[in-house]
């Protein structure tokens, strides 16, 4: 009895085996290849970008938190003097 016939393989299955291996082989080397210098530029360029608009919008959101902040500290303050002022005034 040969090989093949004792573990259930045949050429066909071997030969199927050995071209999938190879296709995905090939397809991780191209996923996982380095890109050129231009291309590695370009997306730098394009994150620190999306970097930069990100740090002006969280900025813009301090700012408003920080403005909104002062206002309820301002309401309170002034709301506070007045009470203070007509209790002092019954």
């Amino acid at each position: 009895m040969s090989w093949t016939a004792k573990n259930g393989f045949t050429a066909g299955h071997i030969f199927l085996a050995l071209a999938g291996g190879t296709a995905l082989g090939v397809g991780i080397g191209l996923l996982v290849a380095p890109q050129s210098g231009a291309k590695s530029r370009a997306d730098i360029f394009e994150r620190a970008a999306a970097a930069r608009k990100h740090a002006w919008q969280l900025e813009q959101e301090v700012v408003s938190a920080l403005e909104d902040g002062r206002d309820a500290v301002t309401h309170s303050v002034v709301d506070g003097v007045a009470n203070v002022k007509r209790q002092l005034h019954t």
